[in-house]
């Protein structure tokens, strides 16, 4: 893995724990994070996947543009106020 990638991986982990999730269990392709009435996140080296009740329904590239792709889906969809924490 590539340092830009490691540093936008970071950058998305520091983003979900200011605004709620938290670390739930790892494996060797992805780590877990979740947050109480919301959607489950799993982080892996190339991707972010969003988990609702039926089963993942996102899957987000991990590049520079994630980090805001994911900001957009969660205020789009109602997951995250707009009140939210920047990292």
């Amino acid at each position: 893995m590539n340092s830009d990638k490691f540093f936008n991986i970071l950058r998305i982990i520091e983003f979900i724990t200011n605004n709620g999730w938290h670390f739930s269990t790892t494996n060797d392709n992805f780590s877990s994070y979740c947050k109480n009435n919301s959607i489950g996140i799993d982080i892996s080296n190339n991707e972010v996947v969003l988990i609702g009740d039926c089963g993942d329904f996102a899957h987000i590239e991990i590049n520079q543009y994630a980090i805001y792709t994911l900001l957009g889906y969660f205020i789009n969809n109602h997951i995250l106020a707009m009140d939210y924490e920047w990292i």
